[in-house]
């Protein structure tokens, strides 16, 4: 039987219908009751989820939806209710009108429901940790073809999953500039001859998750193994994106050269 499955998978590939015995393998999955929250994840980490269901997969390890599903119908009317009461909150305070952007009722929303509403806008918008929020809850809402409710459920999720593992962007970046040593010899000798390497945009690549970085139809796959629980792959993202602009990056001298070609130049290499 296995023999069977490995030859049907090997054909499907070779016919480029590669992942149909993953697809299988995660409907399976989402049909077991309660789901099974670690054997997501773990499908998360091994293989690309299909378009079709990473919504409910991500609803279902980011918090939005319990493992229980007879019970999401109910959850998320009352996610939607919850989402209408802070809106409503919001314009009874008149913190936003209709012409408002999401991402900025979204934050809204959050500092509410942390209990750490700040009455001044431009102080709020002009923190960091304010434009990661807005930035990934604009990444939400595109996947999501506006769909508010579950943009800012999702957004708050992520952007939680994201806070928990703030700490270890140090070691991410040590990490970086270990592998990019080894798989990139030359590039790290320059980096470090023009005393660059602190100064690469790693950290705010990490902090973020690449939110406004890395394109559609990329950055879902990187969050589906970021949610997945590892956050490894964005050392290898990183390693991979300053590889592929050595060429251009190794004739530069001068650090804001660098890092200004590595800001305009990132998305054009995907």
């Amino acid at each position: 039987m296995a023999d069977d499955r490995n030859f049907r998978s090997h054909y499907y590939e070779k016919v480029g219908f590669r992942g149909v015995e993953e697809k299988k393998s995660l409907e399976i999955l989402l049909k077991e009751q309660p789901l099974d929250l670690q054997r997501l994840s773990q499908f998360c980490l091994r293989f690309p989820l299909p378009t079709t269901f990473r919504e409910i997969v991500w609803k279902v390890l980011l918090g939005m939806l319990p493992a229980h599903q007879s019970i999401h119908e109910f959850v998320t009317e009352q996610r939607t209710k919850q989402y209408e009461d802070l809106e409503h909150a919001l314009h009874v305070m008149r913190k936003i009108d209709n012409t408002t952007p999401l991402p900025t009722v979204f934050l809204h929303m959050y500092c509410i429901e942390e209990g750490r509403f700040i009455f001044d806008d431009i102080q709020l918008k002009n923190e960091v940790e304010s434009k990661v929020f807005m930035g990934m809850a604009g990444v939400f809402l595109e996947m999501l073809n506006d769909n508010r409710v579950d943009a800012y459920w999702l957004t708050k999720g992520f952007y939680k999953l994201q806070e928990k593992h703030k700490d270890i962007i140090n070691i991410l970046c040590e990490q970086t500039e270990v592998y990019l040593k080894k798989e990139a010899p030359n590039l790290y000798n320059h980096l470090a001859a023009v005393n660059t390497l602190q100064a690469l945009p790693c950290r705010a690549w990490f902090s973020t998750c690449f939110t406004n970085v890395l394109p559609e139809g990329v950055i879902e796959r990187v969050w589906d193994v970021i949610i997945g629980g590892s956050y490894k792959v964005m050392v290898d993202i990183s390693v991979a994106l300053l590889m592929a602009l050595e060429r251009p990056l190794l004739k530069l001298t001068n650090t804001n050269d660098i890092i200004k070609c590595l800001l305009q130049e990132v998305s054009k290499t995907i």
